[in-house]
């Protein structure tokens, strides 16, 4: 017995020691401590989560109450009843927003890093969790950290890599990324995020991005990119003319239409499962397309008008990232020929 308690000792010391190092894992080992990607790949910093805090109660106000650069990159997120606006320079000192409707859980996330902004459903395995920045990377991509199991999770690919859902995925939910000038011009009624915390510990990878950074530059030096499994299809912001483009293509059994306009700074990709022909509506926010039955399409996939109205289009796993990052994460690439 007394050998027993010595034992328990010994390691409940060797546990609480450990836990004051900064380490990275052993290069030289493929798998290591429970992570499910190879080593190489990761940055851990221990003793680092939260260090960038999230906003797990987000504040809302209308559009009118802000004043925001009109070229400043947002993300615009679809609710029940609610178009939701999260700038950029919010999202950077926080990397995760925890957030939440009359519905459904969700997060909105963004890695300064690899340039990726992605949101998912926070409901995972039937459990309603919060996730923080853990502190870690992989690929120098965000590691977001779920509260509920301590699990880790790839951001850019919305699965578990360590932990009790190592291997889970995460379900993707579609997030517009464009300007602020388009958002509330498609979007007047819609509310914005508004920071009311301080992000006292956040060292220099959160802080605002620098004029050189600023508006809308990783909307034109970022490539889109459909995934399906762990194959991407990237599209090129130089595809896009100041009009609103369209193309219809087909990607590993999806038939797909992407939307895009390098003036008013989006690209969005929703999947064409009645094969319709698509074509683009200018001057007319937030509606950017019309089908061949007569249907008429918002920024969000919504049918405004037409025999469907009311209705809105299913989208693929796609979302923005600096063109390293694709190349970090996937082997099978294909760049969109038009």
């Amino acid at each position: 017995m007394k050998f027993h308690f010595a034992l328990l000792v010994i390691i409940l010391v060797f546990v609480f020691s450990s836990c004051e190092k900064t380490t990275s894992v052993n290069p030289d080992s493929t798998v290591e401590n429970g992570w499910l990607v190879e080593a190489e790949k990761l940055i851990i910093n221990e003793n680092s989560h939260d260090r960038i805090p999230s906003i797990d109660n987000p504040i809302f106000v209308h559009v009118d109450e802000v004043t925001i650069n009109p070229n400043e990159e947002v993300f615009v997120y679809q609710t029940e009843n609610q178009l939701r606006i999260y700038p950029l320079n919010t999202i950077w000192s926080h990397e995760i927003i925890n957030d939440k409707d009359e519905e459904s859980a969700f997060a909105i996330s963004y890695c300064p890093i690899t340039g990726s902004g992605i949101a998912w459903n926070r409901l995972v395995d039937g459990y309603k969790t919060t996730f923080g920045v853990s502190g870690h990377l992989y690929n120098n991509n965000l590691v977001p950290y779920d509260r509920e199991t301590g699990s880790y999770w790839s951001q850019m690919k919305l699965e578990g890599i360590k932990g009790l859902y190592g291997g889970n995925e995460l379900e993707f939910k579609f997030m517009l990324h464009t300007v602020y000038s388009t958002a509330i011009l498609a979007y007047p009624d819609a509310v914005v995020l508004f920071d009311s915390t301080y992000a006292h510990s956040c060292d220099s990878i959160c802080l605002p991005p620098t004029k050189s950074e600023q508006v809308g530059s990783s909307i034109l030096s970022n490539y889109f990119g459909v995934v399906v499994r762990d194959e991407v299809l990237l599209f090129a912001s130089n595809l896009f003319t100041p009009k609103i483009t369209i193309f219809h293509t087909h990607f590993k059994g999806l038939s797909l239409v992407i939307a895009g306009s390098y003036e008013l700074g989006f690209t969005t990709a929703f999947i064409n499962s009645n094969v319709l022909t698509f074509h683009a509506i200018n001057g007319e926010l937030p509606d950017i397309m019309r089908d061949n039955e007569g249907n008429t399409y918002d920024l969000m996939g919504n049918i405004t008008n037409g025999p469907k109205k009311g209705q809105r289009l299913n989208t693929p796993f796609a979302y923005s990232a600096k063109e390293f990052a694709w190349k970090l994460f996937f082997d099978q690439i294909q760049n969109y020929q038009n």
